[in-house]
């Protein structure tokens, strides 16, 4: 009998932290998109995908991967930044504050796993929600942004456009 209740308490327990929720995006990092001067002009690229879950109880949670080529130095930062394209923005979802794995590859070339929490933060003295900025990533003003030593300001960046989810 208690084993029963146990696995009820259980089932309901998971129920309640279900997924509501899936958004999936995709970008093209490429140096041109950049916003800098001077430009950057080196070879590197890359293609992000993400995925955004949101689950019954209001968190908000992603996971991805960016195949990076080419960079000129080990990622810094790695980051979504929240600005339409051709404009620069500040940093909403820090990638490397939560779990991410570098598969070194050589040559300048990486594959990039992550997964975390989207978190309320304050940008410019102001609250900004969760929601808030899911909500500017599926309105197309979010963008990945890839820095390193050489480009501190970023080397390569990616405008997040959503897809239809799997």
């Amino acid at each position: 009998m208690l084993k029963k209740v146990a696995s009820t308490l259980l089932i309901a327990m998971i129920a309640v932290v279900a997924q509501a929720d899936l958004f999936v995006f995709r970008a093209n990092l490429t140096t041109g998109q950049e916003i800098q001067t001077p430009a950057v002009t080196t070879p590197a690229f890359g293609l992000g995908r993400l995925k955004v879950y949101t689950d019954t109880n209001g968190l908000v949670y992603y996971e991805g991967f960016l195949e990076a080529r080419k960079l000129s130095g080990a990622p810094t930062g790695f980051h979504i930044h929240r600005a339409a394209a051709g404009s620069n923005g500040p940093v909403v979802v820090d990638f490397l504050s939560q779990f991410v794995q570098t598969v070194d590859l050589g040559g300048g070339n990486r594959n990039i796993y992550f997964r975390g929490r989207i978190t309320d933060r304050t940008v410019g003295g102001v609250l900004v929600t969760r929601f808030q900025i899911l909500d500017a990533i599926r309105a197309g003003n979010g963008y990945f942004n890839v820095h390193n030593a050489s480009f501190p300001a970023g080397e390569i960046r990616g405008q997040l456009a959503e897809v239809i989810a799997p």
